[in-house]
């Protein structure tokens, strides 16, 4: 459980609290995709079982639903690794699981996902929230780079925040595969 002495659950205190286990990664999810300010019947709900308490009253609308990329990356045995890049001159940060297990978060940059004997048949998952931060333009792109694998790929999506200096989340989905 997060207790939340200002009312308002940080990002770094939902973090502490899946690397302590204390969190699925679904409400982190949710929470990152909510905002800061979320309320607790938007993200984990306020009945019993609920693993964040004490926010405040109110909550956000329903968000939008995070943009999606999915496909397979077939590993080799040499060592697998990560970059998420935000486009379009926006700000983003991600958080990203190997199956059920937070591995990283924050900027992704060359990250080591593990040796591909040891991760194949499992799923990445990368969470990315983009904001809107261009006064000219509400465009955003996300693009995902695998590399020590049978080859390189990359993965783009593009979006739009529901709203002007709104955000908007983007999810990666990669199945690691044998060849």
């Amino acid at each position: 459980m997060i207790e939340a002495e200002s009312g308002v659950v940080t990002a770094a205190e939902v973090c502490r609290a899946a690397e302590k286990g204390r969190v699925r990664p679904s409400n982190i999810a949710r929470y990152w995709l909510r905002g800061p300010f979320a309320s607790i019947r938007t993200v984990a709900g306020s009945g019993p079982g609920s693993y964040i308490r004490g926010l405040g009253p109110g909550g956000s609308s329903v968000a939008r639903k995070a943009v999606l990329h999915e496909q397979d990356y077939i590993v080799s045995d040499g060592p697998i690794r990560l970059s998420v890049v935000v486009g379009e001159r926006q700000f983003g940060s991600s958080m990203v699981f190997l199956n059920d297990d937070l591995i990283a978060n924050g900027i992704i940059e060359d990250l080591s996902i593990g040796n591909g004997g040891k991760i194949e048949g499992k799923t990445l998952s990368v969470y990315t929230v983009v904001t809107d931060i261009r006064d000219n333009t509400d465009e955003m792109s996300v693009t995902w780079i695998l590399t020590g694998g049978d080859h390189r790929t990359t993965g783009t999506q593009t979006g739009k925040p529901a709203k002007n200096f709104g955000s908007q989340m983007f999810k990666g989905v990669f199945r690691l595969t044998s060849p």
